[in-house]
């Protein structure tokens, strides 16, 4: 028994000594972990640690967010079919003109979609979809600080603008169409940071204030429902303004080419 822990105990201090030396290699080794410099090109997505039973990458852009939140479905219909929710995360595109000061990019394309088939009352078949678009895009500028080693920290702003719409079509004795669409421009400012785990890949986080206005249009109706009668347009248009402070709920993932 003795002599197993002596074996131990010499195994243990082993591994230690082998990690020390380990992370003395890396924090020496300042070669591996170089920032960008002039002409480097990084592209990043962004993710969010599914501790809720939620997805892991998220539409979490503030501007395209909280447009598709302001869609009136219910004025447009076809919520029972099921929850339309933009899952592709936002791509993000950086271009460094030097070492402190770098352009960036910031685009995103989503599309959801459900569909539920069965019967009506008067056992006909009935088919009902709702779906949502949504599109976004933006261009802006980054000021990088000194940082540290692996660490860069930097400041500031971009402007962007979105595109979401809702849609809902049933087609039972008679077919119809209804929908809402809406546009937003917003202009922030912002500060980050990028924390290099790998040579050319590495964590971010960001946070800001950001002004947004949003302009949604008619909740429009086309086609007859199972009376006969034509739909109409009946919702007015609306549009909001916000002016806020924000923060990403989710992790940047980028790596440099």
């Amino acid at each position: 028994m003795k002599k197993m822990k002596k074996m131990i105990v010499a195994a243990t201090l082993g591994l230690m000594c082998s990690a020390t030396v380990y992370s003395q290699d890396i924090k020496n080794d300042r070669g591996t972990f170089t920032k960008p410099t002039a002409g480097q090109i990084t592209i990043e997505t962004q993710f969010s640690p599914d501790v809720t039973g939620g997805t892991v990458f998220s539409l979490n852009e503030p501007i395209l967010q909280t447009l598709f939140d302001g869609l009136d479905r219910d004025a447009v219909g076809g919520t029972d079919v099921g929850n339309t929710s933009a899952t592709f995360p936002l791509l993000r595109f950086r271009k460094f003109k030097s070492e402190t000061m770098a352009w960036r990019a910031l685009f995103n394309l989503s599309y959801s979609k459900n569909t539920l088939r069965g019967e009506n009352a008067d056992s006909s078949d009935m088919l009902r979809t709702n779906s949502e678009l949504g599109f976004g895009a933006g261009f802006g500028f980054e000021k990088h600080l000194v940082g540290a080693e692996r660490l860069s920290t930097y400041i500031g702003a971009d402007g962007q603008i979105a595109y979401g719409q809702y849609t809902y079509r049933a087609e039972t004795l008679e077919s119809s169409k209804h929908g809402q669409s809406g546009f937003a421009f917003g202009l922030r400012g912002f500060t980050g940071m990028d924390y290099y785990i790998l040579p050319k890949v590495y964590l971010g986080v960001e946070l800001g204030y950001g002004f947004s206005v949003n302009n949604y249009g008619l909740v429009r109706h086309s086609g007859k429902d199972d009376s006969g009668a034509e739909y109409e347009n009946g919702v007015d248009r609306s549009a909001n303004m916000l002016f806020t402070p924000f923060i990403s709920p989710s992790f940047r993932f980028g790596w440099r080419l």
